[in-house]
Formats: C-alpha cells, structure tokens, sequence
C-alpha cells in the first residue's frame, strides 16, 4: 500500500511542476487580427517573464491555420523568420503590429471580432502555455503595467537577443 502512497505522491507532484512554471509568464493585451478564411493574420500580446533567469519563445501551435511562424518586421518593412525571441528575467517582450508577432498563415476559418482562438506557446523553461486570444480589427486598449524593460523591434535590449532562422 505504501508503494501506491509514493506513486501518487509523485504523479501529483509531475501535475503540478508545469504549472509552477506557467505561471511564471504573464500575459497581456493579446489579440488577433479579423481576417477571412484563406487569408493571414497575426498574434499579437505582451509577455512579462517573471522568472529569475531568460525564457524563449521557441515556438506557438494552433488549429486555425495551415502554418505557424514567429516574425519580426523591420524598420524597412521586411519579414523574417526567427527561430525564437528571448525574454530576459523581469521583463516584458511586447508583439506589436510592424515589430515581432506571431503569424497565422492560410486561416481554416474567419477570425471575426469577438470570436477566440486557441495558441500554445511554447516556451524553452515555463513549457507550454496554452491562451484564448480574442480577434479585433486593432489592439484592445488597456491600462499599461510597468513590467521592466519594454523591448520591440525599433528597441531591443542587447542582454537578450533574437536569433534570426
């Protein structure tokens, strides 16, 4: 009986490690761009890394479209692909429209307002964190936190770096 004891005593702490480290990321402002089935669109949010050390983004899922990337736009208007972005410890990584975002290509179906999708990111030490994003025509208005550094594409902080595809 005893043995039965240690096994369950393991399997529930397995259950609740991965949540221990989910919680260690926040997220906020997420929104998906409208778009038409067929189309593109673009994830995007602001993630704070609450952790002690730097997380990656290494990569996002989701059912509603074809294919998955995370880009960043330059200042010039060109797309790359990048493998992952970095979040360093206490601050905050904003995907912003014209900066880093998360894009959705050929949508299975049309993302209208008020509408969800379901995203898992996919993060190297918090592990998978699984979000509802609500789709708009522009970024939900709220008020701003004070979470640290703000990094974007016009700004990034050279202690953390991307790493291009």
């Amino acid at each position: 009986m005893r043995h039965y004891h240690i096994l369950w005593t393991f399997l529930a702490t397995l259950a609740i490690v991965p949540n221990a480290f989910a919680s260690s990321i926040e997220f906020t402002n997420s929104w998906v761009r409208q778009a038409t089935k067929g189309d593109n669109s673009a994830v995007y949010m602001a993630i704070y890394n609450k952790q002690k050390g730097l997380d990656k983004l290494v990569s996002v899922t989701t059912d509603v479209c074809d294919r998955v990337f995370i880009y960043e736009t330059t200042p010039r208007g060109a797309v790359s692909t990048l493998s992952y972005i970095a979040v360093g410890a206490g601050e905050e990584l904003v995907l912003e429209p014209g900066g880093m975002h998360i894009g959705l290509e050929g949508l299975k179906k049309s993302l209208v307002s008020g509408s969800t999708i379901s995203v898992t990111l996919h993060f190297e030490k918090a592990g998978a964190v699984s979000l509802q994003i609500p789709a708009a025509q522009s970024a939900p208005v709220s008020p701003s936190h004070d979470c640290g550094p703000l990094l974007n594409a016009q700004g990034i902080n050279e202690d953390v770096g991307i790493a291009s595809a």
